[in-house]
């Protein structure tokens, strides 16, 4: 029987869309005789989402044992990893708390096999793939989108002509499907030397992954809601 983990690192800030967002995941369709299971990775200083979670009958833990938002975010995408893992989930879907997901987002996920430039189809295994969350906010910050890296080694989004599936070197992990086979992989984030953020988690993630030949798959067929509220990031404090 196949299993889903659906994972959401959450703290208590972010918590102001959490019935939309809860809607959405109660909602999502699975293949036929798979399995789902709903955790929350609670990142808050005093744990303060486990009534909520627990009310919703969600696997519950809390990872508050960094000070800084990005170490706090990759403790808590890696405590995911590992209980997925020791679990022995077949797939991590992971969900950011104000990433609103359609209902058939596992399903157009799973359903992604595109010609390789040998000609042949990726593994299902071989493959991180990242559906599309445009911003909805007042703040005018860049959409998560996919990204390739150019000759420059600089980043650059991907230009969109239509709803398909596209090859990239970066995604945002807020709606991201993961196969067993990349558990074993490890988010982290990169510093300077005066503790100053360069890269954070997914840019890492993406880069150490693409280093070993895994494919990073961006699906524009999945277009989710990503809900922000005042400030999202502030490398300064991150």
């Amino acid at each position: 029987m196949t299993k889903v983990l659906i994972a959401t690192p959450i703290c208590k800030s972010k918590d102001y869309c959490w019935e939309e967002y809860l809607s959405a995941v109660k909602k999502l369709k699975l293949p036929r005789g798979w399995i789902g299971h709903h955790l929350i990775v609670d990142n808050s200083d005093d744990c303060g989402l486990q009534e909520l979670s627990e009310k919703e009958q969600c696997i519950y833990m809390c990872i508050n044992t960094e000070k800084k938002p990005m170490d706090k975010l990759v403790k808590s995408r890696n405590a995911a990893i590992d209980y997925a893992a020791f679990k022995e989930y077949d797939w991590l879907f992971f969900v950011d708390s104000d990433v609103i997901v359609p209902e058939d987002a596992v399903l157009k996920l799973l359903d992604n096999d595109i010609p390789s430039d040998k000609g042949s189809l990726y593994f299902i295994n071989q493959r991180l793939v990242s559906g599309f969350y445009p911003l909805i906010s007042d703040v005018g910050l860049p959409e998560p989108t996919g990204m390739i890296l150019n000759s420059r080694g600089v980043y650059k989004p991907i230009e969109l002509d239509k709803h398909d599936i596209y090859e990239v070197d970066l995604i945002g992990m807020g709606c991201c499907l993961i196969h067993k086979d990349l558990f074993v992989h490890r988010f982290r984030c990169e510093r300077d030397k005066n503790d100053f953020l360069i890269k954070s988690e997914d840019m890492c993630y993406c880069a150490d992954l693409k280093k070993l030949g895994v494919i990073i798959l961006f699906d524009t067929r999945v277009i989710a809601k990503h809900k922000i509220v005042g400030e999202h990031w502030d490398y300064d404090t991150a």
